[in-house]
């Protein structure tokens, strides 16, 4: 569609599988960006930039957060198959 390579296009859909979970559990757990930012010793600025899949978040902090929030690998494994 943009001219990504499947490797390319397999990283994004990645992201933004990992972006929705890492929203979904916080919403699940009831807690604010920033409750969560706090339990991984981030800000909640970033949590927000996770969660709207900014570039600027690294996948390792996506998946620090998603555990953070109570994901199991398999949990995240089912998001990205979706």
């Amino acid at each position: 569609l943009f001219g990504l390579t499947s490797e390319e296009n397999e990283l994004v859909e990645t992201r933004v599988a990992l972006s929705r979970l890492i929203k979904h559990l916080r919403r699940e757990n009831h807690l604010s960006q920033a409750e969560v930012a706090s339990h991984i010793g981030s800000d909640q600025a970033r949590v927000a930039k996770a969660e709207k899949n900014d570039p600027s978040v690294s996948i390792e902090l996506m998946l620090r957060v998603a555990f953070a929030l109570g994901a199991k690998r398999q949990e995240i494994g089912t998001a990205l198959q979706d």
